[in-house]
């Protein structure tokens, strides 16, 4: 009898940690997916950047509006993709959207300007951030 309630709790324990063990890789599966997912919202928003910049000559000719706006939304959903990986960054890069919500705000206000040069979001510095998440 004793010898049966042994075998019958080893087994439980057995299956308990097969079901951790399995749990445990699933999280760790979720994870990377999460974190290669994020990454690549990141790189997509900073190609984007690189390219709208290049094609306006740093935005001292033909801004295009339409564009503007779909930076600010590829830097918010590059930043909500990023806040389980590193808050701090994903904080920085809401700030990036914002400020391809209204650039013009950003050259004319002296506080919102600090705040920019205070944040580290030029493409530069970011690109410096993606660096070290790969």
């Amino acid at each position: 009898m004793v010898t049966e309630t042994l075998a019958i709790g080893s087994l439980i324990l057995s299956s308990a940690k097969l079901g951790y063990d399995v749990l445990k890789a699933w999280l760790e599966h979720t994870k990377g997916r999460e974190r290669k997912a994020g990454i690549r919202k990141f790189v997509a928003a900073l190609n984007a950047t690189s390219d709208y910049l290049d094609r306006t000559k740093k935005l001292k000719k033909d801004r295009d509006l339409e564009a503007e706006k779909k930076l600010d939304k590829l830097w918010r959903v590059a930043a909500e993709a990023l806040i389980p990986i590193d808050r701090p960054l994903s904080e920085r890069l809401y700030l990036k959207a914002e400020y391809w919500r209204n650039p013009d705000r950003f050259k004319t206000s002296p506080t919102a300007k600090a705040e920019l040069d205070e944040a580290h979001i030029r493409l530069m510095d970011i690109r410096n951030e993606l660096t070290k998440l790969l």
